[in-house]
């Protein structure tokens, strides 16, 4: 029967999974939800922190649902900044969701906190939704 309704709207398995997950995504959007993970005591540098951020991000994303597993994150050059002290480790940016390497799905916000080389907390929220190309809602801005 699903299936059937799958050829009838003409949207393959696929899609419909990546339009399962945009609607938790605007949800998201719509109830101004915010996803930490605390206790993470990872040692950055200035060579792997962005690695250990997206790893992170992912991970949460993956956590709460919000995307499939062959999903990925990515965080553009020049849409971050980070220092990196002793006493003092933070990192803020944007990044973007991909269902495959050429179609973004959503945005998102992270910001962590951190000393002594470790990043220890990190929050992260969705800020911004692009439907998935074949539905009616292709940029749809909150």
């Amino acid at each position: 029967m699903a299936k059937k309704m799958q050829n009838l709207i003409g949207m393959s398995a696929k899609e419909t999974e990546i339009g399962q997950f945009i609607e938790k995504l605007k949800q998201a959007i719509n109830n101004e939800d915010e996803y930490e993970l605390h206790d993470i005591f990872e040692y950055v540098n200035h060579q792997n922190i962005k690695q250990v951020v997206t790893n992170n991000i992912l991970y949460i994303l993956k956590r709460e649902k919000l995307v499939a597993k062959s999903w990925s994150v990515v965080i553009p050059e020049g849409a971050y900044d980070y220092k990196l002290a002793k006493d003092d480790v933070r990192f803020g940016g944007d990044f973007e969701i991909f269902s495959d390497p050429m179609t973004i799905v959503a945005y998102g916000s992270v910001v962590t906190d951190g000393d002594n080389n470790n990043i220890i907390r990190m929050e992260i929220n969705i800020t911004r939704v692009v439907g998935y190309p074949k539905t009616n809602d292709n940029l749809m801005f909150f």
